[in-house]
């Protein structure tokens, strides 16, 4: 499986267990409002991950920053979430992270600024 598109669902969990998806390389969650993020250390050659107003989102979990192929990070009108985790800072391969609309979030983690290849972000 290379994309999965579960956009418009009511999932709270994406999976359970050590399912490894080597393959995966687009998750699109847009819509799937009482969704939590997974460990993603079972997705590790994914490059978009699409969580499109997940208006439920308070958190991103910590194991995203050993996505180390991941280009585009779209957070857009998740209205709850609060914080990025600090490992965001290690995804050296991001271009673009959109997290205009998150009107909750209170701060940007410290480092951003090392993520050499970020050439997008969409902040509002």
């Amino acid at each position: 499986m290379i994309v999965l598109d579960v956009s418009y669902s009511s999932l709270q969990k994406i999976w359970e267990g050590d399912k490894l998806l080597k393959s995966l390389k687009i998750l699109d969650l847009s819509h799937s409002h009482y969704l939590k993020t997974p460990d993603f250390s079972k997705v590790p050659n994914l490059e978009k991950l699409i969580f499109k107003n997940c208006a439920r989102l308070v958190e991103v979990h910590e194991s995203i920053g050993h996505l180390e192929r991941l280009v585009l990070f779209n957070l857009k009108d998740c209205k709850n979430l609060r914080k990025l985790p600090r490992s965001i800072c290690m995804l050296k391969s991001l271009e673009t992270l959109d997290i205009s609309g998150c009107s909750n979030l209170e701060e940007l983690p410290t480092g951003m600024e090392t993520i050499e290849s970020l050439t997008v972000l969409h902040a509002n």
